[in-house]
């Protein structure tokens, strides 16, 4: 296996653990709680953390549209509609969690993107 996609495939194992409700915050707890017991510095917590993971988010999401972009047309279409429909997915079970209902009309979006993906032809 080629390193890139070694360091893909450890990419995808850590990301969909982190995706997964109920794990992915535990994970970030286990951090915290090992950032503690070694006497790290920065001890801020969630809130501490948020800017970080909002940047990761944005960072990562921009990775993946670019690399869309950049492959054939419709290469990546099936990972791409398999992410968006699961971002519906997250968007939902976080405004049933008590999120703000706001982030329905982002669910909304992504799942008329999926759709389309879904109904898509392919171009090649």
């Amino acid at each position: 296996m080629s390193i890139d996609r070694r360091i893909a495939a450890g990419d995808l194992g850590l990301f969909l653990a982190l995706a997964v409700p109920g794990l992915g915050p535990w994970l970030v707890e286990a951090l915290l709680q090992l950032n503690g017991m070694l006497g790290l510095p920065g001890q801020g917590g969630m809130q501490g953390l948020s800017p970080l993971l909002l940047g990761l988010m944005g960072l990562l999401g921009a990775g993946f549209a670019w690399a869309r972009l950049a492959a054939p047309a419709g290469l990546l279409r099936k990972p791409a509609m398999l992410v968006k429909a699961a971002a519906v997915l997250l968007f939902v079970l976080a405004v049933l969690g008590g999120a703000p209902a706001v982030l329905l009309l982002l669910a909304a979006a992504d799942a008329f993107a999926a759709v389309l993906l879904a109904v898509a032809r392919d171009p090649r």
